[in-house]
């Protein structure tokens, strides 16, 4: 039986988040009236790059981060979803494509598509008391897919999975806008592509995650110079991409100040790895600005760049706008093999919709409390880093975190092997090899 508030589910987001959500809902034994609203013409997420109408840097964000060589940073078996393997033959580190062939198998196998509509981008969702208000446009089929007809429905419970890698994250870092003068260029990594653009060029990346690696270890074959940035990084010119620390001042004469007091002048483009940040314009009774400091409950739901506070196990969000059993956040861990994890979340979520008294909130504050000392511990009290790194959850922490949603489910379904800890904590050493075996057999 389905709760006894409704069965209606709008699921916002057509990427992996939301394609694993709505696969456990309609594998459950409830009947629920499931709706996915996707703002593109295709599923797939990010995974889907469709195309680069919007790469002029400076113009509105292309939809997809995707850049041509870019491939998975773990390797298939443990990023996959649950009880649905990769295509045969697939390579361990597959490219972007077959990752979003893979999704597009899975719509298929679960019978998914029934329940999508394509070109729905969601404006407002909001809760009049009693239900979900969903307010959407239909994308038109021009060019720009800019004319729109307004539509709504109604729903019982929402499931945000709109994913994290839409709104590029640019670092307030001093004189940074300035320094984009005479010749010089600043962009983010969203707009990247290939490399050929910046041959001859001196070229700084900033960032140290996957983007960041990827594309400076690219522009060392056609750049004049290439400067890798990361926070900690100590100076160093004899590897190729040279090594810098953490920007901290750029000057309007070109040079760039490092946080170990070193500097640089006559780099001609920055490119920002600097990652993404959340956005959720459609959730007008979400507070874009930091919980006020000192209030550990502050009774409305708030978001920043890095986090959304406060939730109850990073999906059911306690507060006092609207009912936290009727509402939920899936994929906003980092740091985690996402795709069985949010099929897990989702686990979690179907539980509460269909039984509100299993999430007990003063149970869960507790859980908050304890997250919140553990890492203003680690932090020294930065309220920054604290949302930097509120829903990372690394390592081998991940996996506890599965096992306690399939607990709190109640369910044993899926249940973490091993060999799925070990491969992940050394997937590093799995790439380095698999990257090995593959220079060889491209060289013979």
């Amino acid at each position: 039986m389905t709760s006894a508030r409704g069965n209606r589910v709008v699921i916002i987001g057509g990427g992996p988040a939301g394609l694993g959500c709505l696969r456990v809902f309609a594998e459950s034994q409830e009947s629920w009236k499931l709706t996915l609203l996707e703002e593109r013409e295709q599923i797939g997420g990010i995974w889907y790059r469709g195309d680069d109408k919007a790469l002029e840097a400076g113009g509105r964000p292309p939809p997809s981060a995707i850049y041509d060589s870019l491939t998975t940073n773990i390797p298939h078996p443990i990023m996959s979803f649950n009880d649905f393997p990769f295509r045969g033959g697939s390579a361990l580190y597959p490219i972007a494509a077959d990752v979003q062939q893979y999704l597009l198998d899975y719509a298929e196998h679960f019978a998914l598509r029934k329940h999508i509509q394509l070109d729905r981008r969601v404006d407002r969702a909001e809760w009049n008391g009693s239900e979900w208000r969903i307010c959407f446009s239909r994308l038109g089929e021009d060019s720009d897919r800019t004319s729109s007809h307004s539509q709504a429905m109604a729903c019982d419970f929402l499931v945000v999975a709109n994913g994290h890698y839409n709104r590029p994250y640019f670092p307030d870092i001093p004189g940074l806008k300035e320094w984009a003068t005479a010749g010089r260029e600043v962009s983010h990594a969203k707009w990247y592509r290939e490399p050929s653009g910046y041959a001859g060029k001196t070229v700084l990346v900033i960032g140290g995650g996957p983007s960041g690696h990827d594309i400076s270890t690219e522009l060392v074959t056609v750049a004049k110079a290439t400067y890798h940035s990361v926070r900690g990084f100590a100076r160093g010119d004899s590897m190729n991409p040279r090594r810098r620390d953490g920007p901290v001042e750029f000057k309007e004469d070109g040079t760039i100040v490092y946080a170990d007091g070193t500097h640089d002048i006559g780099i001609d483009h920055v490119i920002l790895g600097t990652g993404y940040e959340f956005s959720f314009p459609m959730l007008s009774q979400v507070i874009k600005a930091p919980s006020p400091l000192g209030v550990l409950f502050p009774g409305h739901l708030h978001h920043t760049s890095w986090n959304v506070y406060p939730l109850a196990r990073h999906i059911f969000p306690i507060q006092d706008d609207f009912p936290p059993t009727s509402l939920g956040f899936l994929g906003l861990p980092s740091r985690v093999a996402p795709f069985p994890l949010i099929e897990i979340q989702a686990l979690a979520a179907l539980h509460v919709f269909a039984h509100p008294e299993a999430l007990e909130i003063e149970v869960e504050k507790q859980q908050i409390i304890e997250r919140r000392k553990m890492l203003e511990e680690k932090t020294d009290g930065n309220e920054r880093e604290i949302a930097r790194l509120w829903h990372r959850i690394p390592n081998l922490e991940q996996f506890d975190y599965r096992r306690d949603l399939l607990r709190f489910a109640g369910t044993t379904k899926w249940d973490i092997k091993p060999w799925h800890e070990e491969a992940y904590m050394n997937k590093g050493i799995i790439r380095d090899e698999w990257k090995y075996v593959l220079y060889f057999y491209v060289a013979s």
